[in-house]
Parts: C-alpha cells; sequence; structure tokens
C-alpha cells in the first residue's frame, strides 16, 4: 500500500511598488551630464502694469535639456505680483536636469503703477472764488489770488486716484483748505469728496499744471453758491 504524502503549498505574495517622479526633478540621468537646463522666459522681462483689480497674467515659459529634453513642466515659479498695489515685484524661475545640474536662474521684473502717478509733486496754488449768487448775510468771504503751496501724492490702490493737500472749501461762513481726493480721467479730473459742492477740472498738455473749477453750495445757506478756480504749477 502506496503511502500518500500531502502536497503543501505556498503562496508568495510579491509586492512591486512603484515611485512617482517628484514633480519638480526629471527622470535621473545617466552619469557624464554636466551641461545645464536652459530657461527662456516668454513674453517682457521688464514689465509695467497699470493698478488692477485683475490678477497678474504670467506670460509663461520654456525649459529645456541637450539630455533630458523639455523640462518645462519641472520649472519651479516663485514670487508673486498684487495687482491691486503700486510696487515693483520679481518672480523667479528655476529648473534643474535629471543629473542635478541648475539652470541659471531667471527673473521677471514688474512694476505695478497709478496712471496718474506722474502728477505727483509740489505745486503752487493760484485761487480765486467769489459769491455766484444767493449772497444773503452775514457776508461771505472771497479768496482773490490767494497764493499757497500743496502737494500732491498718488494712491497706491487706486489706479489714476490721487490726493491734494489742500483745496478751498466753503465751511459755513470760511474758507478752509482740507485734503482732497482727485479722480483723473485723460485730461480731465473730478474731486471725488467735496460735499457740499461739485468739482471738475482739465490738465494742461505739459502736465506741469492742472485747474480745477468747482461749484460749492453753503450749508447754513444753500441758496448762495460759491465758484472757485485754482490753479495749479508744479514748482
Amino acid at each position: 500500500m502506496k503511502k500518500i504524502i500531502p502536497l503543501l503549498l505556498t503562496a508568495v505574495i510579491v509586492f512591486i511598488s512603484c515611485k512617482k517622479t517628484s514633480p519638480t526633478t526629471p527622470t535621473p540621468t545617466p552619469a557624464g551630464d554636466i551641461t545645464p537646463p536652459v530657461i527662456t522666459l516668454k513674453g517682457k522681462i521688464n514689465d509695467t502694469i497699470s493698478l488692477s483689480t485683475t490678477a497678474y497674467f504670467d506670460p509663461g515659459y520654456t525649459a529645456t535639456d541637450d539630455v533630458d529634453g523639455d523640462l518645462s513642466a519641472f520649472v519651479i515659479v516663485s514670487g508673486s505680483v498684487s495687482t491691486g498695489t503700486v510696487g515693483s515685484y520679481i518672480k523667479e524661475y528655476n529648473v534643474r536636469d535629471g543629473a542635478g545640474n541648475i539652470a541659471p536662474k531667471k527673473t521677471r521684473n514688474v512694476v505695478v503703477k497709478n496712471d496718474a502717478g506722474y502728477l505727483d509733486g509740489n505745486y503752487t496754488a493760484v485761487c480765486g472764488c467769489t459769491i455766484a449768487v444767493g449772497d444773503t448775510p452775514p457776508p461771505t468771504p472771497t479768496i482773490t489770488n490767494t497764493s499757497y503751496t500743496l502737494s500732491v501724492a498718488s494712491s497706491s490702490n487706486g489706479n489714476n486716484s490721487i490726493t491734494l493737500s489742500k483745496y478751498p472749501i466753503r465751511q459755513g461762513s470760511v474758507f478752509s483748505f482740507p485734503t482732497h481726493a482727485i479722480s483723473v480721467n485723460g485730461k480731465g479730473m473730478t474731486l471725488l469728496n467735496m460735499s457740499p459742492g461739485v468739482g471738475s477740472g482739465t490738465i494742461s498738455v505739459t502736465n506741469n499744471s492742472f485747474t480745477i473749477t468747482s461749484t460749492q453750495y453753503d450749508n447754513d445757506y444753500p441758496s448762495r453758491v460759491t465758484e472757485c478756480k485754482v490753479i495749479h504749477t508744479k514748482n
């Protein structure tokens, strides 16, 4: 009688691990590769844009290597552009090939500007304000050919917006010279925070002077209207 010997089945499970290549480093290349890749920036290297609420659009870039080929997908971009704030911003672009050779860094300089920034500076102002209609007691002062100095500063977060350190405004029976915001539109401008009253102006062709004409109303005497013309000349 034959003896039956049981067979022992052994299951062997083999686990194969696949390591995902880092998105910043290409597949390793053979030793001996000493040539670094090259980064090329598209668009302007030095760019100037206007203040805006729209996000900055990067024109793009490419990166190539003599062994690994196209490495554009592995470029690391650092730095950002705040389009809502005046300033100078730098973006950097870096990449390395599979052999570890680092490409020469490329940079893009982006300047965000206020389009009315050219008006920044110190000015001499000559103003004349007279009663137009509705002159009733008490007597209302009249400013005629009054000269004073002021400064103009462009906004850091509002395009085509500037402020004047002084502007003649009626307050009751006297004039004061508070700070006022101005909106610039081409060769024209508008006073933004004048109350009561309205104001508008024009900019000279040379951009070295501008004139603002305002119509102001008296809170105490609504029928009284004062007209002011102020000529500003850059010092």
